[in-house]
């Protein structure tokens, strides 16, 4: 996969990114939660795979990022029920 995503024009990943972003700030909680579950997947992926390469300040990095998406995505959640 990580192959297929290299094959990429270079601003598909970042652009992809951005739009499921946007979605899942601005559109209903049903479709919102699911994109913003794709990024954060994404997210996770990439971090996993270069988890090892990174000093402290790139892995501590990653995990604000992550959190900050979690924390996104469970106030989404929330907003269904």
């Amino acid at each position: 996969m990580l192959a297929r995503l290299q094959a990429l024009p270079r601003l598909v990943l970042p652009a992809g990114v951005l739009v499921l972003t946007l979605v899942g700030l601005i559109a209903a909680p049903p479709v919102a939660v699911v994109a913003l579950l794709v990024v954060f997947a994404l997210v996770f992926w990439l971090a996993t795979l270069s988890w090892a390469a990174l000093d402290r300040r790139g892995q501590l990095l990653r995990m604000v990022v992550l959190g900050a998406i979690g924390g996104v995505l469970t106030g989404r959640v929330t907003q269904l029920f």
